[in-house]
């Protein structure tokens, strides 16, 4: 799967031909070696609708909100982060919150603190 790309590997996923553990392998392969900012992008959605859940990913995705150039895949990843791991998103959402400048990062960011159901996310928009 050297040169698949990020919708490829979910739909390999969809039809069965890959499970969930090794399409989010797959899909951190990619963040870990591209530097094309749209198959970055993409890849953090794909992330997201395949919902990761376990805590090696989580410190993944933590460390690619601290150490991301581009500032919509730090938006993505924080969306992300808050959607899948709400009980764990408190500090890496408040850390970016406190350092992040750019404004659409900062818009994504507030927008999925809005619509989670975690009340104490919800504290770091007031």
């Amino acid at each position: 799967m050297s040169s698949i790309n990020p919708f490829e590997i979910l739909s390999k996923l969809e039809n069965g031909e890959i499970t969930k553990s090794s399409a989010l392998f797959y899909l951190r392969s990619i963040l870990d070696s591209s530097e094309d900012v749209m198959m970055r992008i993409d890849t953090v959605e794909m992330v997201g609708i395949i919902k990761p859940e376990s805590a090696e990913y989580f410190e993944f995705l933590e460390n690619l909100l601290i150490t991301e150039k581009n500032y919509q895949v730090r938006g993505l990843t924080a969306k992300v982060i808050i959607e899948n791991y709400p009980k764990r998103a408190y500090k890496p959402i408040q850390w970016i919150l406190e350092r992040e400048k750019d404004e659409l990062c900062l818009e994504l960011i507030s927008k999925a603190i809005g619509r989670s159901s975690n009340p104490n996310l919800k504290t770091l928009l007031s």
